[in-house]
């Protein structure tokens, strides 16, 4: 990756009108124009590379045994290896504190290396030309080596876990009507290791942890078309792996003399977070031809994983100085972000499902059907030190909206078939750092997401499918704080494809 940052040098009096849409602002200038060369230079260029390896061997081994006509016991033993290491590679302070061979201390740009960035609806800025400028400065072939590795974003991950399972099913009746019960349970045992750089010394963690993972599903006909589901079930989910490496990455991003710089660093004592779970439904199967069901939830997390922010002097983290971003000396304060388990929390709901073959409507509409779900959640957790004030406050849960629902439509023959598909789902917030004096939280706005799939079989072994993601185009609008303050809007765009499927 490399990254361009050009600056002006000039005072000008831009004004950006959020009046119409709060997420989507229209800025002017009547002394500055956005797309012209004048009075901008080069601040900075920024060279990065990732590397990220990974390995996984898994072994199985199941029986089943069956006791009688309507009794199964299923075992068996798993093993799973996993291996994840990772570097990155970095040059910065080109061209002003890295020796450049050609135009050192020459930063005026001219013509050659901007170019007018035109694919924003409505609006056109300067924009820096990577290439034109590299070669400007005599940097065209300049790569990366091992001599840029930061030493602090080295890291090594192993993990292996052995489980053993045995699953009791039976099929019997209850009150003269069909009654099926399944019983599990899982014995695990993970050894974790990590290694990395801590305090700039070398440091290896191994960690082992083990427990039981029961489960219980019971199925009952209460009548013909008419069926009861409920489950139990325990569940661990263990924290991702950038979570649990020993590494640490520093923001270069472009800093005033005021602002505070972000650090960002894994926690490899991080324990997985246990769920129990359970869930009811009813579901009634009409005319062959369709299915309407409802169900409820409810789960309770523990260990949940949160971000803690806190603000350090570097000379105290125990890292090298040739990480500081442009500007910045060992005496400044960064904000250093690490994950860390916190208490527990709760998510409960129920779903609403309807699917339908239309099989009752004229021809030709009788092809066509439609499918639909709606699901409600709320959950909730403590975070503790909210915007740094020293309060706890009860916030949802990442990742977890209120409200969502999928809505599909379709028409199927025997030779070709299309459907309509939209999703929605509510707000939702993506993080609440403790210690984060910037925002309370932060997250994104409602979205509906529009997609159209079609396929055509040209024989009894050859079907094109054609495929269009997103065809509404939908805005993703990232929000910063409870009071709704504008972040950032994101369009990714359509996205079509064409495919053969061959069956024999």
């Amino acid at each position: 990756m490399q990254k361009l940052n050009i600056e002006a040098k000039k005072k000008a009096n831009i004004i950006t009108d959020f009046s119409q849409d709060a997420f989507y602002g229209r800025s002017s200038s009547a002394d500055f124009d956005v797309t012209s060369i004048e009075g901008y230079t080069v601040k900075d260029l920024f060279f990065q590379s990732n590397f990220i390896y990974s390995s996984f061997d898994n072994a199985k081994l199941d029986f089943d045994y069956q006791l009688s006509d309507s009794q199964a016991l299923l075992f068996g033993v798993h093993h799973k290896k996993f291996n994840n290491s990772g570097f990155e590679q970095e040059a910065s302070g080109f061209p002003y504190n890295n020796a450049t061979p050609e135009h050192q201390g020459i930063i005026n740009l001219n013509s050659n290396q901007v170019q007018i960035y035109q694919g924003h609806p409505g609006q056109s800025w300067l924009e820096g030309n990577i290439a034109a400028v590299q070669d400007f400065y005599g940097l065209s072939d300049f790569a990366l080596t091992d001599a840029n590795t930061l030493a602090n974003s080295v890291y090594n991950l192993a993990e292996q876990t052995k489980a053993l399972y045995l699953l009791y099913q039976s099929d019997s009746e209850l009150a003269a009507s069909p009654f099926r019960s399944r019983f599990g349970l899982r014995f695990f045992d993970t050894q974790f290791s990590s290694e990395g750089l801590s305090d700039n010394q070398p440091v290896r963690l191994n960690r082992t942890y083990s427990g039981y993972l029961p489960s219980l599903d019971l199925v009952y006909d209460l009548a013909e078309e008419l069926i009861w589901r409920t489950g139990l079930s325990k569940n661990i989910t263990r924290p991702s792996l950038d979570a649990m490496a020993y590494s640490v990455y520093v923001s270069k991003t472009s800093l005033g003399e005021t602002d505070i710089g972000q650090i960002s660093r894994g926690n490899p004592e991080l324990q997985p977070y246990q769920s129990y779970n359970f869930d009811t439904a009813l579901e009634w199967y009409f005319e062959n031809a369709g299915l309407a069901s409802v169900a409820i939830f409810h789960k309770d997390i523990n260990n949940f994983i949160l971000t803690y922010t806190r603000p350090q002097r570097y000379s105290e983290l125990g890292l090298a100085a040739n990480l500081l971003p442009e500007g910045k000396t060992v005496e400044d304060i960064f904000n250093v972000s690490s994950p860390q388990n916190s208490g527990s929390a709760t998510i409960q709901g129920f779903e609403l499902a309807l699917q339908r073959d239309l099989d009752f409507l004229p021809a030709p509409f009788d092809q066509s059907g439609l499918m639909a779900n709606y699901t409600r959640a709320e959950g909730d957790t403590l975070y503790p030190n909210v915007q740094n004030t020293g309060e706890s406050q009860r916030k949802s849960l990442p990742g977890l909206s209120k409200h969502s629902y999928n809505l599909t439509l379709y028409y199927e023959t025997q030779s070709w078939g299309a459907r309509v598909a939209a999703a929605y789902r509510s707000n939702y917030i993506t993080a609440v750092e403790a210690g984060s004096g910037d925002d309370d939280e932060r997250g994104y706005h409602a979205s509906t997401h529009l997609d159209f799939s079609a396929y055509y079989r040209l024989n009894a072994h050859i079907k094109l499918k054609l495929e269009a993601l997103n065809l509404s185009n939908q805005r993703d609008e990232l929000y910063s704080d409870s009071s709704n303050r504008a972040y950032n809007s994101t369009y990714s765009g359509r996205t079509y494809m064409l495919g053969v499927t061959a069956e024999f």
